[in-house]
């Protein structure tokens, strides 16, 4: 059952890899009625890999996430609460997002390239930081997973980086070349099969 779950987690991710969706509207996991204050604040670049393991570390641990702006996107952030929305947050209200936020720690993924230490610095006064510092991401798994306790997290991350790479994979084309017949190579790939399909063959009978 766990595994099934991880890879519907992957295909969910893998459909929404390339930017979070921004909602507007109430925050409704702070809703007064419900309070719970945030145990960890998770926060690293808006890149692939990284936002990768910060939601995955999300659907294990219910805990919220903020991307930091990206080269494309310089003033706006993401943040991804456990109501599985994204928000768009300026660039200019950081800290004083979170420090309404009021985590008891906020825990930064990745190097200067995805936690820029500016970043750091400016929480001093609002809330405690943790930084897994590294360019490698399979270390940075392994190190959130033994912090955080969270079972077999460096595994399912392992999982879900190898479907993306798969994904990412060019498909190769098919030539067929009946024998004795002069290679020719169509404009349309689809006219290989139509051609090789008029004399009646298959695959199976080859």
């Amino acid at each position: 059952m766990k595994y099934a779950a991880v890879y519907f987690f992957a295909a969910a991710f893998l459909f929404t890899a390339v930017a979070p969706s921004a909602s507007a509207g109430p925050f409704s996991f702070l809703n007064p009625k419900n309070p719970k204050r945030i145990k960890t604040l998770i926060v690293t670049g808006n890149f692939v890999k990284s936002r990768m393991l910060a939601e995955l570390i999300q659907f294990r641990t219910n805990q919220p996430i903020l991307l930091l702006p990206t080269g494309s996107e310089e003033t706006t952030m993401y943040f991804l609460g456990p109501d599985l929305q994204a928000y768009e947050i300026d660039l200019d209200d950081f800290k004083d997002f979170v420090a309404f936020l009021q985590p008891k720690k906020v825990l930064f993924l990745g190097d200067k390239n995805y936690a820029p230490p500016e970043y750091i610095d400016e929480l001093g006064e609002v809330a405690t930081t943790w930084v897994v510092n590294s360019g490698d991401w399979e270390q940075i798994a392994f190190s959130v997973e033994e912090v955080m306790r969270i079972r077999k997290l460096t595994f399912d991350y392992l999982v879900l980086l190898k479907q993306l790479e798969e994904r990412d994979r060019p498909k190769p084309s098919i030539m067929i070349n009946p024998k004795g017949e002069k290679r020719v190579v169509p404009t349309d790939k689809a006219e290989i099969f139509k051609k090789y399909e008029t004399k009646g063959s298959s695959w199976e009978n080859e």
